[in-house]
């Protein structure tokens, strides 16, 4: 089985785009639910929640747009793996690294760290939506190029159709004097 270039181009490029969307929502995540640890700050929670899983997920299902509908459900789950992956990190890293031995010494409370785990099963769908969403508006706003051939071709084809059946239906021509019955 061969490979070629550009199909592992555009699959390199669309794991780029769902690393860094993942990043992105992964750090908006960690922000909302420990004010404490940033230089600036989100507002609500329910920003990290709702918009910006939507968000973040309509923009990189506009750039891998290119891409069919079941790989664009694969990339809005691995978007939402990555970002919870990173989240969690983020949030347990004192105690993976052995900094902190027990849970309860972390300056975040438990109450903190159930929300986020819990808060993190919100953003499958709400991704998933955002992700198939940007595909569509993809597809209409940016078509690749082979949807662009493609459409053109359609557009000869059916314009060709349109010229047989105008010739199909024409009528003969009638001469001057009607037959008298």
């Amino acid at each position: 089985m061969s490979v070629d270039r550009q199909s592992v181009y555009r699959a390199s490029l669309a794991l780029l785009w769902t690393f860094c969307g993942a990043t992105t929502m992964a750090s908006f995540f960690f922000i909302s639910f420990f004010p404490e640890y940033s230089p600036f700050g989100v507002g609500e929670i329910g920003f990290s929640i709702m918009f910006l899983p939507i968000t973040v997920s309509f923009v990189v299902g506009l750039l891998v747009n290119e891409f069919d509908v079941p790989a664009v459900v694969l990339i809005s789950i691995l978007l939402v793996v990555i970002s919870v992956v990173i989240a969690f990190l983020a949030v347990y890293s004192p105690q993976v690294s052995g900094i902190v031995v027990d849970a309860g010494d972390l300056p975040s409370s438990d109450e903190q760290r159930m929300s986020m785990v819990f808060s993190a099963l919100f953003i499958l769908p709400l991704t998933l939506i955002g992700t198939v969403l940007g595909k569509a508006v993809g597809a209409v706003v940016l078509p690749s190029e082979e949807e662009l051939i493609e459409r053109r071709w359609l557009i000869e084809r059916t314009r060709k159709w349109h010229e047989a059946l105008a010739a199909r239906d024409e009528e003969p021509e009638e001469s001057e004097s009607r037959p008298e019955g």
